[in-house]
């Protein structure tokens, strides 16, 4: 629903408290997003000393003794995490960028998430992604090696994943059989380079 944006406007109107509820849980159709005003707060009128690193244990807490917190739930989801090539580069080149952050809206560190996954391999990713995902399975395994867009390794990657969710076409059914579903974990992706490369695969 609205029920973040109604409350936004409440208090821009002059309203001065806001019912919340953790997840907007609550009976029926649920309540105003506690993490959300939070951030919005601080949006709106600077942070007053909120301490919402504590979010991913308060998420923790209530799915090990209540109900899953959805996957895009904003600011306590998997909201960090893309597989879109463009997503994935922008994610990449904006350390760099005059004005910081491009494609989040805020710091991930300031919900205590600095150490979420960014990037997922799928069917939808592009070079960027795999780039991250091997340096950062790289310095995990102390290899010295650091790869970039234009490594050769990072195009067969790229192929192999592209054939897997492509299967193959079955004449006989007339469909396509035997595409991968699920994104490629890291190490997965590890895997494949350390074939090509000759590299250690643990």
């Amino acid at each position: 629903g609205v029920a973040t944006a109604n409350s936004i406007a409440a208090w821009r109107y002059g309203c001065r408290k806001v019912n919340v509820a953790f997840a907007g849980l609550g009976e029926r159709t649920g309540n105003t997003s506690l993490e959300q005003m939070l951030l919005s707060y601080i949006r709106l009128y600077g942070d007053p000393g909120f301490d919402l690193t504590i979010l991913p244990q308060m998420r923790a807490l209530v799915e090990e003794s209540l109900t899953g917190v959805a996957l895009n739930a904003p600011v306590i989801g998997e909201v960090f995490t893309t597989q879109a090539g463009i997503h994935q580069a922008g994610l990449e080149r904006q350390a760099e960028a005059p004005g910081g952050l491009i494609y989040l809206a805020y710091d991930p560190a300031l919900v205590g998430s600095e150490g979420a996954e960014r990037h997922l391999v799928g069917a939808l990713s592009g070079s960027e992604g795999i780039v991250a995902i091997l340096n950062e399975e790289a310095e995990k395994r102390g290899v010295e090696q650091r790869f970039t867009s234009m490594s050769r390794v990072v195009k067969e990657i790229y192929d192999r994943v592209q054939e897997a969710y492509d299967g193959r076409y079955d004449e006989a059914s007339d469909r396509w059989v035997d595409y991968r579903e699920g994104f490629f974990k890291p190490d997965e992706i590890w895997q494949i380079a350390a074939e090509s490369l000759g590299l250690d695969k643990e």
